[in-house]
């Protein structure tokens, strides 16, 4: 993170009881073992890890702490509590993939049906890692051999335990040009706030929302779409979707730009549209004349108009000299950029 932005920004969230509330992402790593008793003899869960790899000398060298290399009999112990857990593996290509992610999968799997659900993101790196070991981000052609393989897994599974079990990024089909799968194939989304499956309901959401004809005549006047640089091109399927249904529907769609925002605020290996700034709102829009442009509320701090940058809305209306609709990330928010609140 760069310096200078809010001091949340900066904690380290590692608390298993922010896990089983909030569905925090926790590595286990700093419990003492009369904490862990604690959770196996309250069975508290669900509970969900952040494996990342599960041979302990490669876990613990990727977190750089002695203490990761245990996961493989903390996960045995609270499976044998009758814990329920969702696991992310986040993939750094030269660490944990390939092999070792093979690996990794076939022994969560090993532990259904405690281990519901099992997790594949990809990681992101901003141009603020001085210092620090070199990674790199998953090209499109890992990501399209990695879904691959996946394949493989998802039919074994679903053919030993009725569900996929092993579940994809968002960006990683993305990233490859890859179709996002119906949603059937995310067993009820279990991992829909890790950026898994979230387009796919979207997408779905959508097509039921547009069924309904509008009740009442579309405003005219233009407005922009932000996103992320990554999903502009999936909005641009929906906002095909939406003139294909205002078509039968014998109404129009007002004049819509979408616009995928290059994130320069942290570096360009940034894709994602919840980490998009005003400032490179700002320098990439220029003057919108008045127009009105809409802004998810994924882009925003929870329960403010704050970006990640330290700006607000208002910072952003006076710059691009446009009036802001802030609207929720789903497909709901969608239909409410192009159409207006609909009954």
């Amino acid at each position: 993170m760069p310096p200078g932005l809010r001091a949340s920004l900066y904690e380290f969230d590692d608390d298993y009881r922010m896990s089983v509330s909030n569905g925090n992402y926790i590595t286990l790593t700093n419990l003492s073992e009369e904490e862990f008793a604690r959770i196996l003899n309250l069975r508290v869960g669900p509970l969900y890890i952040s494996v990342h790899a599960w041979d302990a000398q490669i876990r613990a060298d990727m977190m750089g702490n002695p203490a990761a290399a245990f996961l493989p009999e903390q996960l045995h112990r609270l499976a044998q509590a009758g814990i329920v857990m969702h696991t992310q593996i986040v993939l750094v290509p030269g660490y944990n993939d390939g092999a070792v992610l093979g690996h990794t999968v076939r022994q969560l799997e090993t532990l259904y049906p405690h281990v519901q659900s099992i997790g594949i993101v990809p990681v992101g790196l901003t141009r603020f890692r001085f210092g620090q070991k070199p990674l790199r981000v998953l090209t499109a052609q890992e990501c399209a051999r990695i879904l691959k393989e996946g394949q493989v897994w998802q039919q074994e599974f679903r053919h030993l335990h009725q569900k996929n079990l092993v579940y994809f990024a968002d960006e990683i089909y993305l990233s490859c040009g890859y179709d996002i799968p119906p949603p059937e194939e995310y067993d009820g989304f279990e991992q829909l706030e890790n950026g898994i499956g979230m387009l796919s309901a979207f997408r779905n959401e959508l097509a039921v929302m547009l069924d309904e004809p509008p009740n009442h005549s579309p405003p005219s006047h233009t407005r922009h779409l932000l996103t992320g640089i990554l999903a502009a091109p999936f909005m641009g399927q929906c906002l095909d979707l939406a003139h294909r249904h205002a078509t039968i529907h014998k109404t129009s769609v007002p004049p819509t730009h979408i616009h995928g925002i290059r994130n320069d605020f942290f570096g360009s290996q940034i894709t994602v549209a919840g980490l998009v700034t005003a400032t490179d709102i700002a320098a990439q829009l220029g003057n919108l004349n008045g127009e009105e442009f809409v802004v998810p509320r994924t882009m925003l701090r929870a329960g403010t108009e704050e970006f990640l940058d330290g700006h607000s809305v208002a910072w952003l209306e006076r710059h691009l000299n446009g009036q802001a609709r802030i609207v929720n990330g789903d497909a709901g928010g969608f239909v409410e950029a192009l159409f207006g609140v609909r009954d």
